[in-house]
């Protein structure tokens, strides 16, 4: 089973515009501290 994580964004953050979209930074930080995660196991 595939598992999965949710992420919070938040407006101060810089993601204020309905979620990440707006914090392209953020979210790739975000992403890659995950996959770093994932992967490092």
């Amino acid at each position: 089973m595939a598992s999965s994580t949710l992420i919070r964004f938040t407006e101060d953050e810089g993601a204020d515009w309905h979620c990440e979209p707006a914090a392209h930074g953020l979210r790739d930080e975000k992403v890659f501290d995950w996959l770093e995660e994932i992967i490092g196991r």
